[in-house]
């Protein structure tokens, strides 16, 4: 990044790695949104992280099914199924979602924070996955 008025560098943006992909490639369609946890209200789970509504607990479910139809459907590579598996992914999609389409009103740097603290869980082996618990 350079410095319009006195042409000074002030950054450097490193796009290795970077890559374009189909929204299909981590969202799941329409009819099985839900909202992340890190996105909603602690009071609304229980201790194990399950959601106490009843309609949640059964779009969990069906996106579980959902990902072992697309696991099935996979011949070479699982790289959609382990996208949709992925609570980190489907919170920046949700997230990204409900911001571009909607305009939804929400606090971000939760889900943000949450996604730093998956990192640091999933570095050192402690993954979790809320989205195929029924």
């Amino acid at each position: 990044m350079v410095d319009e008025k006195d042409f000074a560098v002030t950054g450097v943006i490193d796009w290795e790695g970077a890559c374009t992909a189909p929204w299909e490639l981590i969202a799941f369609p329409d009819f099985l949104t839900a909202m992340p946890v890190s996105f909603d209200l602690p009071q609304r789970y229980d201790r194990d992280g399950q959601p106490f509504d009843e309609e949640l607990r059964e779009t969990w479910r069906e996106r579980g099914e959902y990902i072992e139809m697309v696991k099935s459907a996979e011949l070479k590579d699982s790289l959609l199924s382990a996208c949709l598996s992925s609570d980190r992914n489907q919170a920046i999609a949700y997230s990204y979602g409900a911001y571009t389409s909607v305009g939804k009103l929400g606090f971000y740097d939760r889900v943000m924070i949450e996604l730093e603290m998956q990192g640091v869980r999933h570095c050192a082996g402690l993954t979790t996955n809320h989205s195929t618990k029924g």
